[in-house]
This record gives structure tokens, C-alpha cells and sequence, in this order.
């Protein structure tokens, strides 16, 4: 038996071999569950988040304001923040992004048991974050995190990602390696991952391609290092 587990591994090129070092690693750290890393500091959503349908940053459009918030509430389900944060996601995928404000800010006036505040701030980030608008998704993924900090699962790969299209390529592979050893099963390697990305979209999924490829070129230059 020894002699065959010998031979077997003769047959591995280094590379593999380092692979496989990497992702027993990996395993073994899984079940740790560690905390989150601390964020640094975030501007406030109202600051990071600016839109014509504020009269205080946009005086000049104070009654163009009025009229958007005012059709959104007419129109709106008056008991639903579910119906609201349904029609700001869908004003998001149509690029209007002042319709996204106002309709997620609507929605957190009157969370619910259905619809928390948390989850209302991880659909306006996502919604943000489609939009382009990363500063901004970035500040409602904290508020999500500090409205339900028990509730952090999604957190390693959502700031991951986002920290990736920042450009803030330390901090968005720091937060990479936190998703890989909380979930190897989901973003250890791209079949993975595309596993548990189905739902996401496809800019989110080609974000999180880009970021993961690089993470694994990292893995192998310090596995080589090492």
C-alpha cells in the first residue's frame, strides 16, 4: 500500500502537489468559523450615496425630488417594504438610479418581519453595485452587517467582490481568503463557484471569475514561496 501511494505521487507534477497542499490547508481551516475581519471605516450611506432626490445635496433639484418621491409613494405598496425593494431592484436593472434611491430608502422607513432592515441594505447594495456605484454598495453592506451582525455568511465574498471592482485588490483577496475558508465547498476553485453563483448576475459573476483567478495565482506564488 505504501509502495503504491509512493508511485502515485511520483506521478504528480510540484504544482499539483502545492495544489493539493493549499486546499487540505484550506479544508482544515473551514470548520473554524472565524469572525469577520474589521472593515475600515466606511463613509455614512447618505454621504457615500448622493442622488438628485436629496434637496440637501442637490438644492437645484429640490422639486424635481419632490415629484420622484412623490409618484414612488403614490404608486408604492403602502405596508410592503418587499414590493419596494422588488421595484428598486427592478428600477436598478433599468439604470435609474435615482428611482433605486428613492424607492430603498422608502423601503427602510418601514422594514418588517418579511423584509428586515438588513435585508433591505444587502438589496440596495447589490443594486448599487450593479449600477456601478461601489462606494455606495459598499456603505449598505456594512449597514446590512451592523443591522444583523449574527447574519455575516454572505458578508466574505460580497465585500470580496466589491473591494475588487474598488480596486482595492489587498483588501478584496483578504476577504477572499475568509470566504474560502468559511465555505471551501463554494469558492475554493471556479466549478465550485459557479455552482453557488447561479442566481448572481453576470457582471457579478465575471467580477468574481476575475477576483478568483487571481486569488489562486497568489495561493500557488506563496505556496512556491513557502
Amino acid at each position: 500500500m505504501i509502495t503504491r501511494a509512493k508511485k502515485q505521487m511520483k506521478k504528480l507534477s510540484f504544482p499539483s502537489i502545492l495544489l493539493l497542499a493549499a486546499l487540505a490547508l484550506l479544508a482544515a481551516c473551514a470548520g473554524t468559523g472565524s469572525t469577520p475581519k474589521t472593515l475600515p471605516p466606511i463613509a455614512d450611506a447618505s454621504v457615500a450615496c448622493p442622488s438628485r432626490t436629496s434637496p440637501v445635496l442637490f438644492p437645484a433639484a429640490a422639486g424635481e425630488a419632490e415629484q420622484l418621491l412623490e409618484r414612488v409613494v403614490v404608486s408604492a405598496d403602502p405596508e410592503s417594504a418587499t414590493s419596494l425593494v422588488a421595484r428598486g431592484w427592478d428600477s436598478s436593472r433599468g439604470n435609474d438610479r435615482d428611482t433605486t434611491v428613492a424607492l430603498f430608502d422608502l423601503a427602510l422607513t418601514r422594514p418588517d418581519s418579511n423584509t428586515p432592515a438588513d435585508r433591505i441594505h444587502w438589496s440596495y447594495g447589490w443594486a448599487m453595485f450593479n449600477l456601478h456605484d461601489h462606494r455606495c454598495a459598499l456603505a449598505h453592506f456594512e449597514q446590512a452587517r451592523q443591522a444583523a451582525p449574527d447574519q455575516v455568511r454572505w458578508l466574505p465574498q460580497t465585500l470580496a467582490v466589491t473591494y475588487w471592482q474598488l480596486g482595492e485588490r489587498d483588501a478584496a483577496l483578504g476577504w477572499y481568503d475568509e470566504a474560502a475558508r468559511n465555505e471551501p465547498g463554494c469558492w475554493i476553485d471556479a466549478r465550485a463557484a459557479e455552482r453557488c453563483t447561479r442566481r448572481w448576475l453576470r457582471q457579478e459573476r465575471r467580477a468574481l471569475g476575475e477576483l478568483l483567478s487571481e486569488w489562486k495565482r497568489r495561493r500557488f506564488e506563496d505556496a512556491e514561496n513557502n
